[in-house]
């Protein structure tokens, strides 16, 4: 298990409001984000997750919001 961390910014407050994100993960860049982490979980800044086997030195992970605007990697 690994934690990925993240800041909220306040996004979690109006008028953005956004309570759920999706974390991914790529492997090429960020060209692709094909690896689910987490589908849907508080958007809270921390979240446990299994890492995959893969191996690369490309490794993105993206936190993006749930019936929302935006994502950060």
């Amino acid at each position: 298990m690994q934690t990925v961390r993240w800041d909220v910014a306040n996004t979690d407050q109006p008028p953005i409001n956004c309570q759920r994100v999706r974390i991914t993960l790529s492997r090429d860049g960020g060209d692709t984000f094909p690896y689910v982490l987490a589908e849907d979980t508080s958007n809270d800044g921390s979240e446990e997750i299994v890492v995959p086997e893969v191996y690369t030195s490309l490794a993105r992970v993206k936190v993006e919001a749930i019936n929302n605007i935006f994502f950060g990697q």
